[in-house]
């Protein structure tokens, strides 16, 4: 069975919701990632089978971005279920840069596996600078509420995640177990 039947036949689960259409432009959009490594949706558009235009494969990948509606919790979960773990290391960081004069400032929280980082909760910060402990509680809480506390072995940050309150993971939220490792 060729491989790009296998990522359809997996995303149709993760995504039953979805046309079949839908389906087989996010495998060919994640195959097309493996090969050109980069998000620029014109390099994207250079992968996708067939013989449709390169135009009218990037014309598809616009209309599907505009489109579809991603929930994040399945996103996450379909991240994790490739991973082979029954407990998770998570980090969290933040990233920020200038689109022209405007501050894009994301919290970000992943899950590690064999030293790379895969983003499955993440933020939107509308200031410069850190987040607040509200908002990195709120970030962990929703990964708390899709795959449970016990499922954190432990948490990865830097020092700019100081903070007593939140480090504790809200004992209420992590039943009263301390997951935090800086």
């Amino acid at each position: 069975m060729p491989q790009t039947t296998i990522l359809i036949n997996i995303l149709k689960l993760h995504f039953a919701n979805w046309h079949l259409s839908r389906v087989k432009c996010l495998s060919s959009i994640i195959s097309g990632l493996f090969k050109v490594k980069t998000v620029n949706l014109t390099e994207i558009a250079t992968t996708f089978p067939g013989r449709a235009e390169i135009e009218s494969n990037y014309r598809r990948l616009q209309r599907f971005f505009q489109q579809v509606e991603f929930d994040s919790s399945l996103i996450a979960q379909f991240v994790v279920s490739f991973l082979p773990y029954t407990t998770l290391t998570l980090a969290l960081d933040r990233t920020n840069w200038m689109l022209g004069c405007v501050p894009i400032n994301f919290l970000v929280l992943s899950v590690v596996h064999q030293g790379i980082a895969f983003p499955i909760f993440w933020t939107f910060l509308p200031k410069k600078g850190n987040s607040n402990t509200k908002e990195r509680m709120e970030l962990l809480n929703r990964f708390i509420a899709v795959f449970g506390a016990h499922k954190i072995d432990c948490l990865l940050a830097d020092r700019e995640f100081i903070g007593k309150v939140w480090f504790e993971c809200n004992r209420s939220g992590c039943e009263n177990r301390n997951h935090a490792a800086a």
